[in-house]
């Protein structure tokens, strides 16, 4: 039986990788070795690469690789658990060779002594879909098929006293489906506060389009709704970037930087 169809069966990964290569190994219960070859297809103009895994106990942190035909994305630090890893891709509608290289690997006791990585429980593409204006859902900071995606430098979804939300680190990719991007200018509003990795000085947030020029800047100096003014112009150099400009400060027993929290989004022109 391929490899494909026993993981399909056991598992459940809901997009699956091409044929087998000895190279790029991973086991019939997700398993994988230190890198792993998916063969996938990108369904719209803008869509997220989306990979949901586990990081095994052993490995303290670790960071991921994300090579997507020739271009390679380095995703931040995550420590053991459930992670998940975002990136926006904008064009190129078709297939796509997706190689995920994780930097740290161990070894599982006796009987079993294999070499593992992370354990791949999903990857694919969530496409965005051009709905004018909405709340996002309260599950999750942004709607999967919505109008809103984020990508690179977001930590997976969390919740505390009933309330969801995701960290950034010192930047995160934002992008808006087509229909927004070719209207005229809008308004993001995100509910976000800032995060440890400003040292408790207040956040100097930027928004910039994909070439780096500002597109619109706030301070933060506790949490509330801020308004990013978002030009035509710059709604046509996506992926936008979320910065913090002076963030970057570590705390102890978490690899992750968390220089913002953000609890939802919401467009409008």
């Amino acid at each position: 039986m391929k490899l494909h169809l026993l993981l399909s069966l056991l598992i459940g990964i809901t997009c699956l990788p091409g044929e087998e290569d000895p190279s790029h190994p991973i086991s019939t219960d997700g398993w994988a070795e230190s890198s792993t070859l998916w063969n996938l297809h990108q369904p719209s103009e803008v869509a997220t690469l989306v990979v949901r895994a586990t990081i095994p106990n052993g490995i303290e942190s670790t960071s991921a690789q994300v090579k997507i035909n020739d271009s390679i994305t380095q995703h931040p630090a995550c420590s053991a658990g459930t992670i998940e890893l975002r990136q926006i891709l904008v064009g190129g509608v078709g297939p796509k060779e997706v190689s995920l290289i994780w930097d740290k690997k161990m070894q599982l006791p006796a009987p079993d002594k294999r070499i593992i990585s992370a354990r791949i429980l999903w990857i694919g593409f969530e496409p965005l879909s051009p709905i004018p204006s909405s709340w996002t859902v309260e599950s999750d900071v942004i709607s999967a098929g919505g109008n809103i995606a984020i990508g690179t430098g977001w930590y997976g979804i969390e919740t505390w006293q009933g309330q969801h939300f995701r960290w950034m680190g010192k930047s995160g990719e934002i992008a808006l489906a087509p229909v927004i991007a070719t209207k005229e200018n809008g308004t993001l509003t995100i509910d976000m506060e800032p995060g440890p990795g400003t040292g408790g000085n207040p956040a100097q947030i930027r928004l910039e389009d994909r070439d780096g020029n500002l597109v619109d800047k706030i301070n933060l100096t506790n949490r509330m709704h801020g308004d990013l003014v978002i030009s035509a112009l710059a709604l046509k150099k996506q992926p936008l970037k979320l910065r913090v400009s002076n963030g970057g400060t570590k705390i102890s027993g978490d690899p992750r930087l968390l220089d913002l929290r953000v609890f939802s989004f919401h467009w409008s022109n």
